[in-house]
C-alpha cells in the first residue's frame, strides 16, 4: 500500500479509502490511485482490512442448499450474486446433500471465515433452529417455508399453491389417475416437499378422487432413480394418464421414462420448477416456475438490511409460482369424463 501511495502521490489512508470505496476522495484523486494499483499488481490484503474495518465487516455471505448443481439452486445463486455484486461482497457457496451433520458443520465454518450473513436452504425444515444456533448471531434467511421455531426471515415460492394449480390444470384436462413423484418423502423433514405434496394431494381431495387412488412415489433424488421408478409405474400397470413431478430431477427422469416406453403423447407430464431447454423437448415441458429471480434478490435485500442493522420482527416472503404451458401438460386423458370439471378455487 506505501508504494501505491507513493507512485499515486498520496497518503496510504487515501489508498485504503479508494480501495473501500469510502467517501470523500476527488475522482482526480480516485483514478491516480486506481492506475497507480493496476501497474503495481496490488492485491489488498483482506484478513487485514477485515481487522480494520470499523464495522466488522467481511464483506462475504455465506450461501448453503442441499445441492448446487440443481438449476433452482442455481438460478438463485446467480441473482444473489447480483445484489451482493453492487455491495462489493463475495458469496461463498457449497451443499450439504441433505445431510443436517454435514449442514451444521458448514454453518460452524461459515462463522469461522465470520462471513456476514448466510442464506440457508435447510436440510431439515423441522431441526433448522440447529442451524441458527450454529450460526451464533450471524443473520440468517432461509430460502423454502420458515420452520417452525426458528425466529428467522425467509424467501419461499407460495408451494402450495403452485401445486394446486398443476392438480387443477389436469383436472380441467380430464385426468383423474395423477401420479405424484416427489423428490424427498413429504414427511422427510422438507416443508417445500411438504407443502407441495399437501397442495397437490387437497386439491384432488375437493374434485373427489380418493387418496388410494393416487400413485405416489417419493425420494427421487436424481434423474436415474426417478426414470426407473416411473418407468415401472407406467409398465406395471394400471397406467396414470398423468404425472406431477414435484423437482427437476423428477421431471428429467420422468421425460426418460415415457419417450423410452413411448408414452410421452399420450400421459401428461408437468414439473415443479422450469429449466433450461424445457421448450425445446418434444413436446416442451409444462411446468410451474418459480420466480428465482425474485428469490433471490429478495433473499439477499433481506440479508443486506439485517446486516446493516435493521432489527425489526421477521418476515416470511411468499412467492407466486406461474403454470407454464408447452405441451406436455395439455394432454388430454382419453378416458375423461364428459362431464366438465368446474375447479373450486386455488387458495
Amino acid at each position: 500500500m506505501r508504494h501505491v501511495a507513493a507512485l499515486a502521490g498520496v497518503g496510504t489512508k487515501t489508498v485504503s479509502r479508494v480501495v473501500n470505496g469510502e467517501p470523500n476522495v476527488s475522482e482526480a484523486t480516485i483514478e491516480r490511485v486506481r492506475h497507480a494499483i493496476e501497474r503495481l499488481h496490488y492485491q489488498p490484503n483482506l484478513d487485514a482490512a477485515n481487522l480494520k474495518r470499523a464495522n466488522g465487516r467481511t464483506l462475504t455471505l455465506g450461501f448453503l442448499v442441499g445441492n448446487l448443481a440443481d438449476p433452482f439452486s442455481a438460478a438463485v445463486l446467480r441473482a444473489i450474486e447480483e445484489k451482493a455484486w453492487e455491495r462489493k461482497t463475495a458469496v461463498i457457496s457449497a451443499s450439504h446433500d441433505y445431510n443436517p451433520e454435514r449442514e451444521l458443520q458448514i454453518i460452524k465454518n461459515f462463522v469461522g471465515r465470520r462471513v456476514d450473513g448466510i442464506i440457508l436452504r435447510p436440510a431439515n425444515g423441522r431441526h433448522s433452529f440447529r442451524a441458527l444456533e450454529a450460526a451464533q448471531g450471524i443473520p440468517v434467511v432461509f430460502l423454502g417455508a420458515l420452520p417452525s421455531g426458528a425466529p428467522a426471515d425467509a424467501v419461499t415460492t407460495d408451494n402450495a399453491a403452485g401445486a394446486a394449480q398443476a392438480a387443477d390444470h389436469l383436472l380441467r384436462l380430464g385426468h383423474r389417475r395423477t401420479a405424484y413423484c416427489g423428490a424427498v418423502a413429504a414427511s422427510a423433514g422438507d416443508v417445500a416437499a411438504e407443502e407441495r405434496y399437501l397442495g397437490f394431494m387437497e386439491k384432488l381431495g375437493q374434485a373427489g378422487i380418493a387418496a388410494r387412488d393416487i400413485p405416489v412415489l417419493q425420494n427421487l433424488q436424481d434423474a436415474e432413480t426417478a426414470r426407473n421408478e416411473i418407468a415401472q409405474l407406467i409398465q406395471s400397470g394400471p397406467r396414470p394418464t398423468a404425472i406431477f413431478t414435484a423437482g427437476s430431477a423428477g421431471t428429467a427422469g420422468a421425460i426418460k421414462a415415457l419417450r423410452e416406453n413411448g408414452a410421452n403423447n399420450s400421459i401428461a407430464l408437468v414439473g415443479f420448477d422450469d429449466f433450461p431447454l424445457a421448450d425445446l423437448v418434444d413436446p416442451g415441458i409444462t411446468v410451474i416456475a418459480q420466480d428465482v429471480e425474485g428469490i433471490g434478490r429478495i433473499a439477499a435485500e433481506t440479508l443486506f438490511a439485517r446486516v446493516d442493522g435493521f432489527s425489526g420482527e421477521p418476515a416470511t416472503h411468499l412467492i407466486p409460482a406461474t403454470l407454464k404451458e408447452r405441451g406436455s401438460g395439455e394432454i388430454r386423458s382419453r378416458s375423461a369424463s364428459r362431464r366438465p370439471y368446474v375447479s373450486a378455487g386455488i387458495s
